[in-house]
Formats: structure tokens, C-alpha cells, sequence
């Protein structure tokens, strides 16, 4: 299980991006309550009890293929949900910079 305030081990991470991009039914329930989904991948529930459930509108795939890079980044140095923006559709960019 990952610890309380620490990033997500890249592998996590990867995975993460991976269902995001390609699963509908884990962004289905990524939206609905990623709290819960970040758990079916080994994420303490600890490390998401800032997290914002359900999130407005997840990002589309194309978003998470375009910003990939910059998101697995973040997500290795930040802990997940101290960066809940990053997941929303339209404020990804924003929060990751502009060069995204």
C-alpha cells in the first residue's frame, strides 16, 4: 500500500494513466469515486481522504494521452489528491503549465 503523503510509486502511476486512457469502465468509477478506484490499485486509503468525490467532469482521453508526461511527473512528486484539478476535464493543462 502506498503511505499517507507520499507520491505514487511510478508503476502506480503508469497503471493509473494506462486505465484512464484506455478503460472506460475504471473512468467510469474514477469519476464517480476515485478515492475507491485509486484503491483497486494498492493506493492507502489514507492518501485520499482529501480527495474530491465524485470528481465535476474527468478529462477525456485525449487530455490524459496529451498530458501524460507531465502528469505521471506530478504524480511522482505530489501525493495524489493535493492535486485533485489535474483529473478535471479543461483544468489539467492549467495546473500542469502551459507548455502541456
Amino acid at each position: 500500500m502506498t503511505s499517507t503523503n507520499t507520491p505514487l510509486p511510478e508503476d502506480t502511476v503508469q497503471r493509473l494513466m494506462d486505465l484512464l486512457i484506455n478503460d472506460d469502465a475504471f473512468r467510469a468509477a474514477f469519476s464517480a469515486n476515485p478515492s475507491k478506484a485509486l484503491a483497486t490499485l494498492g493506493v492507502d486509503e489514507e492518501a485520499t481522504r482529501d480527495c474530491c468525490d465524485p470528481l465535476t467532469t474527468l478529462a477525456t482521453k485525449e487530455e490524459f494521452k496529451a498530458l501524460r508526461e507531465k502528469l505521471v511527473k506530478h504524480l511522482q512528486v505530489n501525493s495524489p489528491f493535493r492535486v485533485v484539478f489535474c483529473f478535471e476535464a479543461g483544468r489539467a493543462s492549467s495546473q500542469l503549465g502551459d507548455d502541456a
